[in-house]
């Protein structure tokens, strides 16, 4: 106490015998000696007490666990010493204040006290690690032993003791010394009761867990501290809300799962009661035997709540449709209708098969195929030269589109690998038999003819190359990828697809046709173009009375449905023949193919070369009727997503399929076009139901969505809240419209359209040789 008085009085007389001169000079040099003796002397006071605060920290020994006390008391001496150096040497640092030379040392020789008491610390706490953890697991131990009461109190007691030591800190605010040491020590307790509360709540974290969801209460803290900046009426003049406070308040009350666990809980309860009452059972058998209770839900909401009629006859037809006397009894009429049918135009033995037998599937593929050309037919035009390029335009892309999912069908469909990428093929061979027949005179060109220059004498062809160059493709992509899995095959293949597309917009080499700033192939030469314009146009023109020239379109729909015939026949033979038993066996399984002695490396790898080419041919007779190929052609929503759709469409391992598949989403892509024409034009037939769209629309954005959403989260998207401007973009239209294409075809049969025909043995009866027939033939199958 007498160092202490010592260093407090000679800071006290140092402060106030403060000037200029030898004198005062003498006098802060006895004042800095008188101040370190009185620090040496505090120093050793309490090293000499360091004896008697071992007893009272006596219960501090259990961080050791050495068997040699002299290590622990050496440590613990060590640790205390670290902290009086630490303390003592900041708490005289503040009470010898001055300025000048001498304090400047004074402040530096106590910085390094600081920091050797701190090094001090730190290196026994590292030497004593094993002890501290020993005491943690130990503690940690005692707490999991706790009942679960006692754990909640422990934890309250910790935020309670935080809390109030934090209230004291607030309350006794003042300046001065004394002040300074009650905030330091605050401070400490304060530290203390949160690590408390931590380590509490960490080894007590299956407790917390099963009474509290700390996420729903971190969400709803955050919800509070961030309410002026997220509620719309604190940012802005609006009267929109988002009822910030009530769903953080919600929150907190979901965060206690008891709570939670008895609101879910409430409807099983229910649920249990009836099912022991037996006549509550009874009667929900009932309900649930004659009424599908979602189909009818969803049937009332369409019917009462939306004021559309059209809507209200579709919830009309799901009310009924839900009702499951009705729905069994017209399946079983249409069942029998279609056995009928079936049983009309195929033997027994075939029509028990229906749409998956041979003739089944002709007859299924001619009445859709007759169906779509009327659709096709159907669509609105204004001249029949407008109506030539309408239909020429739909053939080409039936066409192309088929040959893309006939590549897509032997990849996925007969070989059984999953591909994304059929793009990458098609873009391919796009771009090269753009590159290749672009004229000589333009940048890049290479002059090649699309198809054989017959007339010309040259017998180049860029198509033939676009088709050993995909093929090749799918042959070297056989051997990174034939030995991966479905999902991983997937991954690379439309990853590939992306590389391509990439590679148009980025790459100056596959650029021609334009200049070198310009991005894509554009201005290539269109197979037999000048034959058609100079002697054909004119006369096909006549013939189907257009008024005026035909459009170069019908030549190449001409083409496109030679190529297709071309294709599909090829196509056909190569699924019949061995080579295609053999892929369907890989499909199913291939390890029992391999142990039939086949190479399922080589032929997965001829499979790819075979629809890399064939895609690759595709590609080529779309890049003909787009006449440019750009990064958008490759594009995954407008190529390999509407390719998929064609193939689960149709069915798969089914050409017939595919060609159904293709048809109907072409005449999709082309009824939407017809959509977006008719918005801005009164006298088209799809005008009013463009409208009708638009005013769906319209309702659900305000009405439906408006109810639990701002009036900015709308504005912000749409820039008005008028009903009359309020307009569906048609491009998410066209989304919709293939994915309800897709939902039905599905829903109607699973297998699509056209399912697959499997190869099925001969009914054994009417074999030569069976057993019926053995007494009417000889050796030879011929008659007696």
């Amino acid at each position: 106490m007498a160092a202490l008085f010592q260093i407090t009085v000679v800071s006290i007389l140092d402060g106030l015998t403060s000037g200029i001169g030898t004198a005062y000079l003498l006098v802060d040099y006895v004042f800095f000696l008188l101040s370190i003796v009185g620090i040496i002397t505090l120093y050793s006071s309490i090293v000499s007490l360091i004896p008697e605060l071992n007893k009272i920290i006596a219960p501090a020994r259990a961080l050791s666990l050495e068997e040699k006390e002299g290590k622990s008391r050496q440590r613990m001496q060590l640790l205390v010493s670290g902290f009086l150096v630490t303390f003592v040497s900041y708490g005289a640092d503040y009470l010898v204040v001055g300025s000048g030379t001498i304090y400047y040392l004074i402040d530096v020789m106590f910085l390094l006290l600081e920091i050797f008491g701190l090094v001090i610390v730190v290196i026994t706490l590292f030497l004593s690690r094993s002890e501290l953890m020993s005491f943690f697991d130990s503690f940690g131990t005692k707490v999991k032993a706790l009942p679960e009461v006692q754990v909640w109190a422990s934890i309250i007691g910790c935020v309670v003791f935080t809390v109030f030591v934090y209230f004291l800190d607030t309350v006794t605010s003042g300046s001065g010394i004394i002040y300074y040491i009650i905030d330091l020590v605050y401070l400490v307790f304060l530290l203390l009761g949160v690590a408390a509360t931590l380590f509490t709540v960490i080894k007590s974290k299956a407790e917390i867990d099963h009474r509290l969801n700390l996420g729903f209460v971190l969400i709803a803290g955050l919800l509070l501290y961030f309410e002026d900046m997220i509620e719309p009426g604190l940012v802005r003049d609006t009267e929109s809300k988002m009822y910030v406070k009530e769903i953080a308040y919600l929150f907190l009350i979901l965060s206690f799962n008891d709570i939670r666990r008895l609101i879910f809980s409430i409807p099983s309860r229910v649920l249990d009661g009836i099912d022991q009452n037996e006549s509550f059972r009874n009667l929900k058998e009932g309900v649930l035997t004659n009424v599908n209770p979602y189909v009818f839900l969803f049937g009332i909401i369409l019917f009462l709540y939306v004021p559309f009629g059209q809507i209200k006859m579709l919830g009309f037809f799901f009310i009924v449709y839900s009702i499951n006397p009705f729905a069994d009894f017209v399946s079983e009429k249409a069942g029998r209708l279609q056995s009928v049918l079936w049983n009309a135009i195929m033997p027994p033995s075939k029509a028990q098969y229906g749409r998956s037998s041979e003739r089944g599937s002709w007859v299924t593929f001619a009445f859709f195929l007759v169906l779509l050309i009327y659709l096709a037919w159907w669509l609105p035009s204004v001249t029949n030269f407008t109506k030539s390029m309408q239909l020429s335009r739909i053939i080409v892309l039936v066409c192309a589109f088929s040959i893309l999912a006939f590549s897509l069908n032997l990849h996925t469909g007969i070989t059984g690998m999953t591909n994304f990428g059929v793009i990458f093929f098609a873009g391919i061979g796009a771009i090269t038999m753009g590159i290749l027949t672009v004229p000589e005179d333009r940048p890049g060109g290479q002059g090649w003819s699309p198809i054989f220059g017959i007339f010309n004498g040259d017998f180049t062809s860029g198509i033939l190359a676009a088709v050993i160059v995909s093929g090749l493709a799918g042959w070297l992509l056989a051997y990174p990828t034939a030995r991966l899995r479905m999902d991983y095959f997937a991954i690379v293949t439309i990853s590939l697809g992306e590389i391509v597309r990439i590679s148009m917009r980025a790459e100056p080499l596959l650029r021609a046709g334009t200049g070198t700033t310009a991005i894509g192939i554009q201005l290539y030469d269109l197979p037999l173009e000048h034959w058609w314009v100079s002697t054909m146009d004119d006369s096909v023109g006549e013939w189907f009375n257009l008024g005026q020239a035909a459009p170069y379109t019908v030549l190449l729909a001409a083409i496109a449905l030679l190529s297709f015939f071309l294709v599909w026949t090829l196509a056909e033979m190569m699924l019949a023949s061995p080579w295609g038993r053999i892929l369907r066996a890989i499909r199913e399984d291939e390890e029992v193919t391999m142990h039939h002695g086949h190479n399922v490396f080589k032929h997965k790898a001829m499979s790819l070369a075979v629809g890399g080419a064939i895609a690759g041919f595709g590609g080529g007779i779309w890049a003909w009727l787009n006449m440019s190929v750009l990064d958008d052609f490759i594009s995954p929503v407008k190529s390999t997503f509407l390719i998929w759709a064609a193939f689960i469409v149709g069915g798969r391992a089914n050409n017939r399929g595919m060609v159904i598949g293709a048809f109907i989403i072409v005449l999709t892509e082309f009824v939407f076009n017809l959509m977006v024409v008719a918005r801005g034009d009164i006298d088209n037939q799809f005008h009013d139901s463009v409208a009708g769209i638009d005013e769906f629309f319209a309702w659900l954005i305000l009405e439906v969505i408006g109810s639990v959403n701002s009036d900015i989260s709308i504005t912000e998207i749409f820039g008005t809240l008028d009903p009359d401007k309020l307009q569906m973009n048609l491009v998410y239209l066209k989304l919709v419209m293939i994915g309800l294409v897709i939902l039905v075809s599905l829903m109607l049969s699973e297998k699509g359209l056209l399912p697959e025909v499997p190869k099925r043995p001969e009914n054994p009866g009417s074999h030569p040789f069976s057993q019926d027939n053995a007494e009417k033939v000889d050796f030879k199958g011929r008659e007696k």
